[in-house]
């Protein structure tokens, strides 16, 4: 791991730190146990290897989050389907309310889809 990143204690939790497209990423690995950060350092070297690095900030980022943007996108840009969105967002927050972006997977989609639809939704 030299020269990827480095492992560091802040108190009684580790932390890690490496650097990104010219920025230095500084995370917390919520844990006492240095084997654990050790195991976060090395899955954020192999999302940046693989170019598909989230980070922590996006990685907490909720459906919640995401109806709230596309909300408040609708009403600064004007658009008249603002009331056509808050109906749906409505049905999709009792089945992923509070739940992480990156835990709505294509499966989950796809069973929601199907309840809908088997309670006479179109």
């Amino acid at each position: 791991m030299r020269g990827l990143g480095r492992i560091f204690k802040r108190g009684s939790v580790y932390w890690i730190a490496y650097s990104y497209r010219g920025k230095e990423f500084r995370e917390s690995s919520h844990s006492k146990s240095e084997a654990q950060a050790q195991r976060l350092l090395k899955k954020r070297i192999g999302e940046m290897g693989r170019g598909r690095l989230i980070g922590p900030v996006e990685e907490r980022v909720t459906f919640d989050d995401m109806a709230t943007a596309l909300t408040h996108d609708y009403q600064v840009n004007g658009r008249k389907a603002l009331s056509a969105i808050q109906f749906p967002i409505r049905h999709l927050k009792a089945s992923f309310g509070l739940d992480e972006a990156l835990d709505i997977t294509t499966d989950r989609i796809n069973n929601y889809i199907v309840r809908r639809q088997s309670e006479g939704s179109k």
